[in-house]
């Protein structure tokens, strides 16, 4: 048999024993990790835990490990620290300071947010928590964030395992809801959608009742994304909706469904939005949004396996209802993505590189139900891989979805690592918020941090801002690198002026817990970003700017030879420089005075040895060699240059004549000449290595003396003036 029908059948088998609730720990899956007394020998230990490869949400596939008592999660600590203070930042843009609102102990992962449009202070949050029996996890805060109170959801009598897949939410009421998935079996196999009502914020929640029950006899309810019909003016306002992947009892064959209630969760109705997919062909992670007048889109992603879909092309789809969830429109395309690789045989839906995390697709909706510019705009937020890593992208749609703009990337273009587990949401001004993790800071591209991104032009742009304030390994997962969940979660409150945004973070070292941060303000706060340039063997060592768009660096080439590059607003680009004889030369400054007059100085070497100044202009063409005063001594050099005005120029270094001796040159329109500068005191060595123009008669040089031999330095200022 060859390896692509062995791998195919081994998947089979897989679903097949998940479904009587055998996990099968042979093949393609890993040892699961034992519980170690040591917390950093379980984090490093070299067994990893990888999942099944299988379709079901990463949630099932961890509860059914755990019911059977093949995992334990590793743990760290118990108690919350809560902030001092109501969480807030300034001067805008500015990122709101990070609180944990899970409670340690065991990990904490899928971490959904939502906030009351009644109250600006309550909050809701919830996780795969491993420290409750139903696996199901949620904390409410009433003061924006600043303490969070925790609940264990119950399971429904009847279906006493929990299965995980958390979400929340708030009517127009107040009272708001979770959700997650519950089983009759430890296999999590047939599985209902169980839910709980809290009308004070989280302080009582009412007994679990069934919202979803199974489309396909003996079926799975996966994946559960709750939404709540929030606008006042709909005909169907707080009306409560379920979008699920229906599995079939054998693991294969999906359907999206959406369940909808119009009292309060009392009763429930499901529609089925599309055809059954047979397998190879798959329909997993839904989401949805609600416009105010009503209507109802959900969202999803449809894969075909050949074993798995991990590194093939997927489909992002839409539907909508105008009759409240009743029936739905055939299903449009919204965007066509590349899902990542699978390179260690560990993940159905792609992998995230240099670890074994299952990343899922959810392309996730919001719609601007403003009176602004843009309102009824449709956006959908997800990644792409492009070939060498993950990037976050949003589409928009002006027409209800019928058609589809191509996707605008998030992030900086020079951004090589990747960005994961997006989410989005529309404030009820108009402003789209975006969060997502991103390894931009990380050359190992491992580590991440929580990133925040607002448009307010329709999605044309997204200015960024950090929003974790530390970072997170993903192998610190609680799980030994093979589970740290399947989404994040972003709001906006209901006045939307602030996005919150909850992830997995993992900066107790240990395992992942419920975050939650945010971002207040758009625009962008300014930060250091590497910047890709022309570097192979490439030294620089001075910058100078015309403009945004005519920046300026000098060095030296990997020949040892002049450099200089220029930024055109979009790219760094070599231009040509000239060099002085046939031995190395270099350029250590540049100084700007017009796009069509710069200076840059340094020094060449003559083959002989001897180290001369060197001084260069661009004249808006091209660079060429200005002449300048040249010694005997063999080692001579410019450091620094400073430009007054066109007829006056400064550059300052040192001279060698068996000691270094300060040098100072002035261009006055014509030529350069030597300066008289001070060697003061005793020490016996003088360099001067910056310079400063403030007007044509206060100028400032810097540098420092040393012994000779350099058994002690101290600083060298000097000035002209007076």
């Amino acid at each position: 048999m060859d390896p692509l029908h062995t791998q195919r059948l081994g998947a089979v088998l897989a679903r097949l024993l998940v479904t009587v609730g055998v996990v099968l720990l042979v093949g393609a899956l890993i040892p699961l990790p034992a519980l170690a007394s040591n917390v950093a020998a379980a984090r490093h230990a070299s067994a990893q835990f990888h999942l099944p490869r299988s379709p079901l949400s990463g949630s099932v596939l961890v509860a059914q490990a755990l019911h059977k008592g093949l995992l334990q999660p590793t743990s760290h600590g118990t108690g919350l620290t809560p902030l001092p203070q109501l969480p807030t930042c300034s001067p805008t843009p500015c990122a709101l300071p990070n609180v944990q609102a899970s409670e340690s102990g065991k990990p904490v992962d899928e971490d959904p947010i939502a906030a009351n449009p009644s109250n600006a202070g309550d909050l809701l949050t919830g996780g795969n928590d491993f420290n409750c029996k139903s696996v199901l996890g949620f904390y409410a805060s009433g003061n924006g964030g600043s303490t969070w109170n925790r609940t264990c959801m119950n399971t429904p009598k009847g279906d006493p395992f929990g299965c995980g897949d958390p979400w929340v939410g708030y009517d127009l009421g107040g009272a708001a809801y979770i959700t997650g998935i519950a089983s009759s079996s430890g296999s999590c196999v047939p599985g209902v959608i169980a839910f709980e009502k809290s009308t004070d914020n989280g302080q009582k929640w009412s007994a679990p009742a069934v919202a979803v029950t199974p489309l396909f006899s003996g079926g799975l309810t996966d994946k559960p994304w709750l939404q709540v019909d929030d606008n006042p003016s709909s005909p169907h306002a707080s009306a409560l909706y379920l979008s699920v992947t229906q599995f079939d009892a054998t693991g294969n064959d999906t359907e999206i469904s959406v369940s909808h209630s119009t009292n309060g969760g009392a009763s429930w109705t499901t529609t089925a939005v599309d055809t059954v997919q047979v397998f190879p062909a798959v329909d997993p992670f839904s989401d949805l949004a609600v416009g105010k007048d009503g209507t109802v889109y959900v969202s999803w992603m449809r894969c075909s396996a050949s074993v798995e879909c991990a590194g093939t092309q997927a489909t992002l789809l839409l539907s909508r209802s105008t009759d409240g969830g009743s029936t739905w429109s055939k299903p449009v395309t919204l965007a066509t993505v590349a899902l990542a690789p699978d390179p260690h045989g560990c993940c159905f839906y792609g992998q995230l590189p240099n670890t074994s995390e299952r990343v899922s697709e959810i392309p996730v909706l919001g719609i601007d139900n403003s009176s602004g510019p843009h309102a009824g705009t449709l956006y959908a937020a997800f990644y792409t891989w492009t070939g060498s890593f993950m990037v976050v992208e949003v589409a928009s749609s002006t027409n209800g979805g019928s058609t589809w703009g191509a996707p605008v990337r998030v992030t900086p273009p020079g951004d090589p690592n990747d960005e994961f587990f997006p989410w989005l949401s529309v404030s009820s001004g108009g402003l789209v918020g975006v969060t997502w993790l991103d390894r931009r800071y990380d050359a190992n591209n491992l580590s991440y941090e929580a990133f925040a991104a607002i448009s307010n032009d329709r999605g044309a742009t997204f200015p960024n801002l950090q929003i974790a304030q530390v970072s997170s390994n993903p192998n610190n997962d609680g799980f030994n690198g093979g589970f740290m969940g399947d989404y994040t979660g972003n709001v906006w409150n209901s006045t939307g002026t602030t996005l919150y945004a909850s992830w997995m973070d993992g900066r107790n070292g240990v395992n992942m817990q419920d975050e939650v941060g945010g971002r207040i303000g758009t625009g962008s706060a300014p930060a250091w970003n590497e910047v890709k340039s022309p570097s192979a063997g490439n030294l620089l060592f001075g910058v100078a700017a015309v403009s945004a768009s005519n920046v300026w660096a000098v060095g030296q080439d990997g020949n040892g030879l002049t450099f200089t590059e220029q930024w055109n607003g979009t790219s760094w680009n070599v231009v040509k420089s000239p060099n002085v004889g046939t031995g190395r030369n270099n350029l250590t400054a540049v100084a700007v005075f017009s796009a069509t007059d710069i200076w840059a100085v340094g020094w060449s070497q003559a083959s002989s040895g001897i180290q001369q100044t060197l001084i260069e202009q661009w004249n808006g063409t091209s660079w060429s060699v200005v002449s300048n005063p040249t010694f005997a001594t063999p080692g001579n050099c410019l450091s620094a240059v400073a430009v007054v005005s066109a007829t006056d120029i400064w550059a300052v270094g040192f001279i060698s004549s068996g000691v270094q001796e300060t040098l100072i040159k002035q261009w006055n329109g014509t030529s350069w000449n030597v300066v008289p500068s001070i060697d003061p005191g005793t020490l016996t060595s003088t360099f001067l290595q910056g310079v400063a123009a403030i007007t044509a008669s206060d100028v400032w040089a810097v540098g420092y003396q040393l012994n000779s031999p350099p058994s002690s330095a101290q600083t060298l200022i000097e000035q002209y003036c007076c």
